[in-house]
């Protein structure tokens, strides 16, 4: 592992303010040439009651899953409740779901994109989900993923 050096949060306070109308064009410019199954994990029932205009799955059988990569949309939601997993509850959900997306997209000649949306601090498991749909995305397309990011975000917190 590489060296890493901790810089105070006020280093975030250097950086120049985003131009909204800028970074909207350029988010519209990348969204033509997109076209990737977006498959969002969420851990809490929460997370999903704040979506509109995507599906949200409550189950991750294999029709299922080929319904979703079949929607017009880019995205859906699958809600997995993982936070009151176990770990290796967690672990082989996580693969099946994987496995079945995968399946589903090589089908519909599609290319996944996974997001984990675990927001349950204590009780989620991080870097367990990620690190799952990794390896078993790997395993399935042959294709290495090359990274993760995280985007931790608590406004109510600061």
């Amino acid at each position: 592992m590489g060296q890493y050096h901790k810089l105070p949060i006020s280093v975030l306070d250097t950086f120049p303010g985003a131009e909204a109308e800028a970074v909207h064009g350029l988010f519209l410019e990348e969204l033509r040439d997109f076209h990737r199954k977006i498959v969002v994990l969420d851990d809490d029932p929460t997370g999903v009651q704040t979506v509109h205009g995507v599906s949200v799955y409550t189950d991750w059988e294999q029709e299922s899953l080929m319904e979703g990569i079949q929607e017009e949309n880019n995205m859906f939601f699958i809600l997995t409740n993982s936070r009151s997993f176990s770990a290796q509850k967690t672990e082989e959900e996580h693969r099946l779901i994987t496995e079945r997306s995968a399946k589903a997209a090589a089908a519909c000649h599609k290319e996944l994109l996974f997001v984990s949306r675990g927001d349950s601090t204590l009780r989620g498991h991080y870097p367990l989900e990620p690190e799952v749909l990794k390896e078993t995305l790997e395993e399935q397309t042959g294709k290495a993923v090359h990274g993760q990011i995280l985007c931790p975000f608590f406004l109510e917190g600061g």
